[in-house]
């Protein structure tokens, strides 16, 4: 599942405005601008600029 246009809150710094979470199976294991990622797919949910904290 990937969820994108996320507006990410991570421990890592500053938060990423226009952002994507990869999740595979119960595991968060990509997190970054969408500039990151090389292809939408056409089941990724849009979070519509959500606030969205990953992890927790």
């Amino acid at each position: 599942m990937i969820l994108i246009h996320g507006y990410l809150h991570t421990m890592n710094g500053s938060p990423i405005a226009d952002g994507f979470i990869e999740i595979q199976g119960e595991r968060i294991v990509s997190v970054g601008p969408m500039s990151d990622l090389p292809q939408v797919p056409a089941d990724a949910v849009d979070l519509k600029e959500a606030t969205v904290t990953p992890g927790l």
